[in-house]
């Protein structure tokens, strides 16, 4: 648009362009900000507005408050109701009904909420059918015991009233009051309630008031519908959408506006009234029309357009007298470039100024007078470049018309300008290209790619075509371009680098494809192969999979694998289709089939023995049909033999592929070299596959039988995953429970038992109680002679609820197995268990010729000491406070509490409990019915009352059965306690003095 401007008009139009559009600018963001700020101005006063109104209605409110308390404290009143004088209660209302004219209604009732009388101005006689029952304005009242108001919704004949509504408690007649027979109450007493209404549905007070001073439009709505209303003027009828009206009545917002600054558009305010309770029930709004607000926007707007527009006048004079002032000497430069572009060399441009463009003219003056002489200088060097160019493109025509591949020239406007006998040879359809456009070129690839090359000049681009007889090409176009050129249309304007014409070179690569595509599906096959190979750890499905990759591959039709064992070739595998015979090493068959000796003159035997493939004809096969009975009867037209060599090139077994045949024709063929060599690549993958199979299967059996010693878990918490990956020293900071659990009196036991027969007892017994230890999420750390210590990180549910259920659970199996004992008449087996929960360091310790896995910590040497506590205390499963902790609250164990013991060489004290679900049946249902009585006694103990805690332990007693110790263990102490009492520094502390 700008190009054809002369620079007098591009001067005026920028001028124009830039005040026009800052001044616009300025205008558009002035009026919206103005337009802003009258709107946040008439939201502000709005909501002022509804904030007045608000007040004025509970302004109402309180007048009503205080007339009907003033009422209430009327003491001819109070002797009326006092005394249910009715007519003259009456005659009361009504007279206090026409006197205040405040109220539509008045009531009063008894605290019964029965009417004694009611007085009702004579447009809402109806009210006189109301119910009071249930009036929660009454009710609120009495409760509150002082006047109430708030507004009320009443439904009279379906019809909803909006009221504002008070009352007010009638306390009895002070003369009443000192007569009563108990004076010194303080309670007031009253004798009912006097409820006023001032209904909104026809009230013109309140709404007046909002009216006449704010002039504005107050509506009260109920049901989105206006009950009254008081308009302003005539342009504002009062409204409110129904959805916000809902929106109000959920409770979930007080207040609401709708602000609407257009012409005949309106400014809204929404109050929610709500009831004693605060449930909303109706809403009071203010409307104002929003036409002056209107008004003065306009106004603005038409005020600063008219600056806006003298401004863009002003400036537009301004850029004229300017721009005048520079293009007159400007206009005489360009003058004297015309007639030196025109070839008159000799012009020279007369400007009398001393200021750039003086200085301009001066310098346009003497490069004119070099440029002449330079002109005829390059007259003659351009005359000798001609002659070098001719005799350069006699010599390129020559080599373009002798190369083999096709070369194709075009022109800026894509039509042909060169081409050689060789593209005429690759297109021999295409007569005569001269000439013709690239969009006629020998196929649409190629002309993609010439229109492409003029796109992107820089940039070299090339596609795949095909020619005749399925060959293949690949055409290559690259652009032509002439650097520091200037614009055909404005010689004088530098574009740099110019597209002058495209170069298409077209390459036959038929052959390369070939060779591509073969060693593609070479590599693809291979690897596809050697990852499955590889991947698969069972070794008669890796036989399986390498026959039938096999038999794929050549396109077989059978294909036998032999593996080396003790010197003799053993059938594995023996898959053929036309016999549908598929078998493996787990079939009964191959069992009737002989081995094949190595010293034998089978093929099998002398491809194993060389260790090199075999290709075997139709004469030769019928040979050695006899050592394969299978396949008597099946026609053998050639077979390939191929060893299966390990990394070390050792022979481990034998291939053999019968009858491959043409995939497409189905016919037998011979097999060629490449075929060979890619089996023989199978072949390889496969005897590694095999010995890696037969590695992992070793390594699997090692490491289960390591696992029987060093726990998987153990193993896992120092960050290892193998048992050659620990090292001495290693370690790891765990937070577990810990249980020990020890054979009480094993001594004896073993001193009637040989050594083997106390290994057996010691393996029975660890069989029947080590299971629920791995069963909880636990694992056995060590065995201690006959103790076991177990570690419980919490897999299950959590660290302390998993220890416990495996110790209920050992004992349970204990109990079974104490039962099988007995019937054997051998003495049942006790034993103790303790729990603790904390922190321990779990690691590895010893030399490096001998390590061992150990876990150590003050957790360890808690659960130890806990455990030894049960004989002492005559229990069989003790766990520590902090294991209790980890017990949810509605944890279904029997617990109770023992003692608070500090041990020998402890600092701190520890309180422990006894677990007793696993418990004989008699002795569990003694704890758990004395359960309650138990804790009250240990209360009294703890609390120093001495006499208490032993009549209550005593009481347990008598109940108790013999085995119950810690009954037996608190009455000893009560009874030292009362003849010795305790220094009063005494903290309920047991103190152990052996461990």
């Amino acid at each position: 648009m700008f190009k054809n401007l002369k620079l007098k008009n591009k001067l005026l139009f920028s001028f124009f362009l830039i005040t026009t559009l800052s001044t616009a600018a300025t205008t558009l963001f002035s009026i919206y900000y103005f337009s802003h700020k009258i709107h946040e101005e008439a939201t502000y006063n709005m909501r002022k507005y509804i904030r007045v109104a608000d007040l004025v209605y509970k302004n109402k409110i309180m007048e009503s408050r205080n007339g009907v308390s003033i009422m209430a404290a009327d003491g001819g009143l109070q002797i009326l109701v006092n005394f249910t004088i009715r007519n003259k209660i009456n005659e009361y209302l009504e007279k206090s009904l026409q006197n205040t004219r405040d109220y539509h209604q008045v009531v009063v009732v008894n605290t019964q909420n029965e009417i004694l009388a009611q007085a009702n101005t004579s447009a809402f006689s109806e009210l006189e059918q109301l119910s009071y029952q249930d009036n929660e304005l009454i009710k609120q009242a009495l409760l509150r015991k002082q006047p109430v108001a708030a507004t009320e919704k009443i439904m009279l004949a379906q019809i909803p009233l909006l009221s504002i509504s008070a009352a007010a408690p009638i306390p009895k007649s002070s003369n009443v009051v000192k007569q009563n027979s108990n004076p010194s109450s303080s309670e007031p007493e009253f004798t009912g309630v006097v409820l006023v209404r001032y209904l909104l549905n026809s009230s013109d007070v309140v709404l007046n008031n909002i009216k006449e001073l704010l002039d504005v439009t107050a509506a009260i709505y109920h049901e989105n519908v206006i009950i009254d209303a008081k308009i302003a003027n005539e342009h504002t009828q009062p409204v409110i959408p129904a959805e916000l009206y809902q929106y109000l009545m959920t409770g979930k917002q007080k207040e609401a506006e709708k602000i609407d600054i257009r012409s005949q558009g309106q400014l809204a305010e929404y109050k929610v009234l709500t009831d004693i309770l605060q449930q909303p029930i109706g809403v009071l709004g203010i409307n104002i029309s929003a036409q002056p607000y209107v008004d003065t926007t306009q106004h603005a707007a038409q005020t600063l357009v008219f600056i806006m527009v003298l401004c863009i006048l002003m400036a537009s004079l301004l850029g004229y007298l300017l721009a005048r002032s520079i293009l007159i000497p400007i206009y005489q430069l360009l003058t004297g470039v015309k007639r030196v572009t025109s070839g008159d060399l000799s012009y020279e441009i007369m400007i009398n100024l001393k200021d750039e463009l003086g200085t301009l003219a001066h310098s346009f003056n003497s490069m004119s007078h070099q440029l002449n002489d330079l002109f005829n200088t390059l007259e003659q060097r351009i005359a000798d470049a001609t002659r070098q160019l001719q005799n350069t493109l006699a010599h390129m025509t020559a080599i373009i018309d002798n190369m083999a591949d096709g070369l194709l020239v075009t022109d800026t406007k894509g039509r042909v300008i060169r081409y050689n006998p060789a593209l005429s040879a690759m297109f021999p359809e295409q007569k005569n290209l001269q000439g013709q456009p690239f969009a006629a070129l020998l196929n649409t690839e190629i002309a993609d790619i010439t229109s492409r090359s003029q796109e992107e000049i820089n940039a070299t681009h090339s596609v795949e075509l095909a020619l005749t007889q399925q060959r293949f090409a690949k055409a290559v176009a690259t652009a032509i371009i002439q650097k520091d050129a200037f614009d055909e249309n404005h010689q004088h304007h530098y574009i740099g680098s110019r597209y002058i014409g495209t170069v298409i070179l077209i390459r036959d690569i038929t052959r390369e494809k070939e060779i591509d595509q073969m060693l593609k599906n070479t590599v693809d096959t291979l690897t596809r192969v050697g990852t499955a190979l590889s991947a698969e750890n069972d070794l008669t499905r890796l036989l399986e999979l390498c026959v039938s990759e096999a038999r794929r591959l050549m396109n077989a039709d059978a294909g036998n694998l032999y593996i080396l064992e003790q010197n003799v070739l053993k059938f594995k595998i023996i898959q053929n289709r036309t016999m549908n015979l598929f078998l493996n090493d787990n079939s009964p068959e191959l069992a009737n089939l002989e081995t094949i000796e190595l010293d034998s003159d089978f093929f099998v035997a002398k491809c194993a023995k060389e260790k090199r493939i075999l290709v075997v004809n139709e004469q030769e096969i019928s040979q050695q049909r006899e050592h394969i009975n299978l396949f008597v009867g099946y026609p053998l037209q050639q077979m390939l033999v191929v060893p299966l060599l390990d990394r070390l090139q050792n022979i481990v077994g034998v291939l053999e592929l019968i009858n491959p045949s043409d995939p497409k024709t189905g016919k037998y063929v011979l097999t060629d070299s490449n075929q060979i060599e890619i089996i023989n690549s199978l072949a390889s993958q496969t005897a590694v596959a095999i010995d890696n199979a037969r590695n992992y299967q070793r390594i699997e059996h090692k490491n289960i039988a390591f696992k029987r010693f060093v726990p998987t878990e153990f193993l896992s918490r120092l960050g290892h995953q193998e048992i050659e990956q620990v090292q001495l020293g290693n370690a790891s900071q765990e937070k577990m429970s810990v249980l020990f659990a020890d054979i009480r009196s094993f001594t004896d036991i073993s001193e009637h038992l040989t050594a083997e027969e106390t290994f057996h007892f010691l393996n029975e017994y660890l069989h029947c109680i080590g299971p629920n230890i791995s069963v909880n999420g636990g694992f056995i750390d060590k065995y201690i002679g006959d103790a076991i210590m177990a570690l419980f990180p919490g897999h299950s549910v959590n660290m302390g609820y998993d220890a416990v259920a495996a110790a209920v659970g050992m004992m349970r199996q204990l109990t079974v197995l104490n039962n099988k004992r007995l019937s054997q008449q051998l003495p049942p087996i006790h034993i103790g268990i303790g729990i603790h929960t904390g922190a321990l360091t779990l690691g590895i310790i010893g030399f490096e010729t001998r390590l061992e896995s150990t876990v150590i910590g003050d957790t360890v040497n808690l659960a130890s000491r806990l455990e030894s506590l049960t004989k002492k205390y005559g229990i069989n499963i003790a766990i520590t406070a902090n294991t209790l902790s980890y017990l949810s609250a509605e944890h279904t164990f029997l617990i109770r509490e023992m003692d608070t013991v500090r041990v020998k060489g402890k600092e701190d004290a520890i309180t422990f409990y006894e677990v007793f679900d696993a418990d004989e049946s008699i002795m569990r249902n003694y704890k758990q019915a004395t359960l309650s009585d138990y804790q009250c006694a240990l209360k009294s103990y703890k609390e120093k009352d001495w006499a208490q805690a032993l009549t209550q332990f005593e009481r347990i007693a008598q109940y108790a059965p013999e085995t119950d110790h810690i009954v037996q263990i608190y009455c000893t102490r009560c009874r030292e306690f009362l003849t010795n009492p305790p220094d009063e520094n005494w903290d309920g502390i047991t103190r152990l003095m052996d461990k």
